[in-house]
């Protein structure tokens, strides 16, 4: 399922293609939870959602990544939205795990 079903879905070949033919010069970054989309936007007309090879929404779990990715592509305007981003740090799973096992080393240390 899309995040947002709105949206028409874009491969990273047809976005290339965009591209290369200058029919898209910029993008937003969107924070989605505790990871990132890329939100392609064409002469304000339609309006697209990175996908994977399987159709699905394209989720970078860093905003660097987003980033450096839309810049290979050749898009070299990128915007940030954090409107749907509730304040203070979201911790996913792995961030939590993580956090555990530094607490079990320093116990097991001292």
């Amino acid at each position: 399922m899309n995040t947002h079903d709105k949206m028409i879905s874009i491969s990273t070949p047809e976005l290339r293609a965009h591209v290369d033919g200058g029919l898209v010069s910029s993008a937003v970054i969107k924070s989605v939870g505790a990871c990132f989309v890329a939100i392609i936007e064409r002469d304000g007309r339609s309006t697209w959602i990175l996908q994977t090879k399987r159709g699905e929404d394209r989720h970078f779990r860093s905003l660097d990544t987003a980033a450096l990715y839309l810049r290979d592509l050749g898009i070299d305007t990128i915007s940030i939205d954090f409107s749907e981003q509730p304040g203070g740090r979201q911790m996913d799973m792995f961030t939590k795990r993580r956090m555990a096992q530094h607490k079990t080393a320093h116990a097991a240390a001292a």
